[in-house]
């Protein structure tokens, strides 16, 4: 909040500000010096200081204060001395020379207090403190103006006490001491009010806005500026309207109130006027309001903005700042014409950001509006650009038939699309240096070349997902395998057809060519390259859904790595095999699998792996109890890991035991971070009759994700449950503005009508909650609610469709 900090400056200059001018003009003066001698000249001398002071006539105040100390000095008039020290010092202050005025205001302290002339002794320490103050040391400024403080108050002088008051404040802000500087704000304040003063009110309402605003408390800073603005208004003081006004804007918005924001940067608008003078300070409005309006989503609203921005910095004299200014305008319109998917004047305004920018050589700018234009460009999927420069290059060295540089830059190409991962096109440029290399005698590939760039480019469209290319490659491969050597090479082409052709969802195909492979490594009495491919032959027999043929050659599989003493695939067929029978919904069979998996388990993250599986199928055999033990036993394991706890509790909640499990549910919370814990919890609450912590634990879900229609819909009902209609019916609403549709929505909807007592329109919700997908039917008939409402023949109905 810059601009608050203007008033506080304002409000220290009157620390050092010269006291009111005498009656007597400066010729009476200087004619009355003329006829003085002695002590009555060194006063007219001080005077005379003072009042071309007062006129900014700084060298005859100079003069005039260094002939009174002179004189006094001589006379030995201490209050003439002090008194010239006193004009010296502020004449000092007023050229900035802060610490040589600090040396004049003390001098002239120490002979006022040795005098006793207690006002004046006060009003010096009040000076020194303004001195400080300027001159960065703010810890001795408040030792010194509070001594000020103390002196008028024994002085009883009030006038002067408010104005210490204000400079307290003052003094404390600076330092960050925000309490202090609010309590001596708010003592100025009722001083004002008490005088009536109301443009002194309208103005210490705006430092006390810059305390709150320090403190972080949005809330009282809005207040304290809506307060100004309003005395302000009052007093048809229109400068002041605006920057209030403004500044309530830029508050209201870091406080997410948009709709205000907008209001009041709109108000700031209306009262500045649509004058050149004014033009700069228009321009930085609209960019506020576009802002505000972008929040709030209104994105036409914020082009015209952003446009009206745009059109002051195009009447700017053309210079860097102003260019540089206009450029970052033109991409904002740009990703706001990109927002409301006009991608033809977005680009329109990404290309002149992007001539500015060339014209500046700003070539990181550059790079970042190429970005954005990237996306309008896929977003009407012209992916041409992308490939421009390259592409301008190839076509160059095409024309020249220069196939080494052609060579060379279809290199490039290639590594760029490998580090982009687009290796469908890395493909297509190998393909293409192959055909160059094929017409050419000097770079064709021998056969041993070709096997290898083969055997990559199959790779490539391996990582590409164009499995028909694979197959085409790893077909051309085979041609090149020739006798007994290359048997290997041969069965390792076969089974890769196997995974391309598995891949082209030709399973058939798949398996033929893995059983061919299986036969050569079967006489090659390969057993790990065996039972790799009787593993893959197991997946398409998998997705050709024959299981029990995936089984046997896992089985198949299993008996090899057994026999190999390969303890860790072991496991992991063991694993296999069970999650196919748990697949299945073969619980029972996939047990003894995972036990012999737990048999080879070495280590604690295995064994876990398998205890989950366990805990699973125990409990889809509904076998809690047994699935409880395996679920404790994770937790013995991994005490730590909150997703066991969740599991313990939704073990325990099939047991119906709801207190546990909410013990358990809050274990995990404490350990973890998933929202659904919370959820969970709150669900449980609400079964054991606890609403106001169910809303708690709502709370604390909608704090980590966000706006949720779900959440919003369920906390509505725990309001209800709570009896927080007014709550319920905010949650309603902003869950119906995310998700109408939603079922729970409906049926939190038709338990906040019951409880409003409403049965007609808590049926109607009851019937739209089934329509849409409710089938908890003993969630209804459970709910007290909903008792008034079972001998209705609309709810008996809706009763019989959910079923039993």
């Amino acid at each position: 909040m810059k601009k608050l900090f203007i008033c506080l400056i304002v409000c220290m200059g009157c620390f050092l500000n010269p006291a009111q001018a005498q009656n007597d003009s400066i010729p009476l003066l200087e004619k009355k010096l003329a006829t003085l001698k002695n002590k009555p000249r060194v006063d007219v001398l001080n005077q005379l200081a003072q009042a071309y002071k007062i006129k900014e006539v700084l060298d005859k105040a100079k003069s005039y204060a260094k002939e009174a100390e002179q004189l006094a000095k001589s006379l030995g008039y201490k209050a003439g001395i002090a008194e010239s020290y006193h004009q010296q010092g502020a004449l000092l202050a007023i050229q900035k020379k802060y610490k040589e005025s600090i040396v004049k205001f003390d001098k002239s302290f120490q002979l006022f207090e040795e005098l006793k002339l207690a006002k004046k002794a006060a009003t010096l320490l009040k000076k020194l403190g303004g001195a400080y103050f300027y001159n960065q040391e703010m810890a001795k400024a408040t030792v010194y103006v509070k001594q000020a403080e103390k002196r008028f108050q024994k002085l009883n002088e009030p006038e002067e006490l408010v104005e210490i008051q204000l400079h307290l404040g003052i003094l404390y802000n600076q330092q960050g001491k925000l309490d202090l500087a609010l309590e001596n704000y708010q003592k100025v304040k009722k001083w004002y009010q008490k005088k009536q003063d109301t443009k002194s009110v309208a103005n210490i309402m705006v430092n006390i806005s810059e305390v709150y605003f320090k403190q972080k408390d949005l809330k009282n800073t809005i207040n304290a500026l809506y307060y100004s603005y309003q005395l302000f208004t009052k007093l048809e003081m229109v400068p002041q309207r605006v920057t209030i006004a403004e500044r309530l804007g830029y508050s209201y918005r870091l406080a997410e109130k948009h709709d205000s924001s907008a209001y009041y940067l709109q108000q700031a608008l209306n009262l500045r006027p649509d004058t050149p003078t004014h033009a700069q300070a228009r321009a930085s409005l609209y960019k506020q309001l576009s802002g505000a309006y972008y929040y709030q989503k209104k994105f036409t609203k914020a082009i015209d903005c952003n446009l009206r921005v745009i059109k002051h910095l195009e009447s700017l004299p053309d210079n860097k700042e102003a260019s540089e200014l206009l450029m970052d305008e033109y991409v904002n319109v740009g990703i706001l014409y990109k927002t409301i998917g006009e991608y033809d004047k977005s680009l329109e305004s990404y290309n002149k950001g992007l001539e500015l920018r060339k014209k500046h050589n700003k070539t990181k700018d550059i790079s970042y509006i190429l970005v954005n234009m990237g996306e309008v460009y896929l977003a009407q999927k012209n992916y041409s650009e992308s490939l421009k420069s390259f592409s301008q290059s190839l076509k160059m060295k095409e024309a020249k038939k220069d196939t080494a540089r052609m060579l060379a830059v279809l290199g490039h190409l290639n590594d760029l699309y490998r580090a982009m991962k687009d290796y469908r096109r890395t493909g297509g440029i190998m393909e293409k240096m192959y055909k160059l290399r094929q017409e050419s005698s000097k770079f064709k590939l021998t056969e041993e070349n070709k096997r290898e760039f083969f055997k990559e480019l199959s790779m490539v469209y391996y990582k590409a997902e164009n499995f028909e290319k694979v197959y085409f490659y790893q077909s051309k491969l085979l041609t090149l395998y020739k006798g007994e050597a290359d048997e290997r090479l041969k069965a390792q082409s076969l089974f890769n057809l196997g995974m391309c052709s598995e891949k082209l969802q030709r399973r058939s195909e798949a398996i033929d060519y893995y059983q061919k492979s299986y036969k050569i490594l079967k006489k090659l009495d390969d057993k790990e390259a065996m039972a790799q491919v009787a593993y893959n032959m197991a997946s398409s027999y998998n997705e050709l859904k024959n299981y029990m043929k995936a089984i046997e050659q896992l089985k198949n599989t299993l008996a090899i790595r057994e026999e190999l003493q390969q303890k860790k695939m072991i496991i992991v067929i063991s694993n296999d095999i069970a999650q196919l029978y748990i697949q299945q919904k073969k619980y029972k069979e996939a047990i003894p699998y995972l036990k012999k998996a737990d048999e080879y388990v070495e280590k604690p993250a295995q064994e876990v792996a398998i205890l989950e599986r366990l805990t699973l199928c125990h409990v889809k055999l509904e076998d809690h109890n047994k699935a409880l033990e395996y679920a404790q036993e994770l937790i013995k394991l991994k005490p730590k890991k909150d997703s066991y706890r969740n599991n313990e509790g939704l073990i325990l909640i099939k047991q119906k035991k709801y207190k546990e499990a909410i013990g358990s549910m809050s274990k995990a919370i404490e350990l973890g971070t998933d929202p659904n814990y919370y959820f969970t919890r709150a669900n449980l609450y609400l079964q054991t009759g606890q609403p106001t912590k169910a809303v708690e634990d709502y709370n604390a879900c909608l704090d980590k994700v966000g706006n949720s229609a779900i959440l919003y819909s369920a906390r509505a009902y725990a309001y209800v449950k709570a009896n927080q209609l007014d709550k319920a019916e905010t949650d309603l609403k902003k869950a119906t503005e995310l998700d109408q549709t939603l079922a729970m929505l409906q049926f939190s909807r038709a338990a906040y009508f019951m409880a409003k007592n409403q049965p007609d329109k808590a049926i109607d919700s009851l019937e739209r909650a089934v329509k849409q997908g409710f089938k908890e039917k003993e969630k209804i008939t459970t709910e007290k609610l909903f008792a008034p409402l079972k001998d209705k023949e609309k709810f008996k109905k809706l009763m019989r469709e959910l079923g039993s």
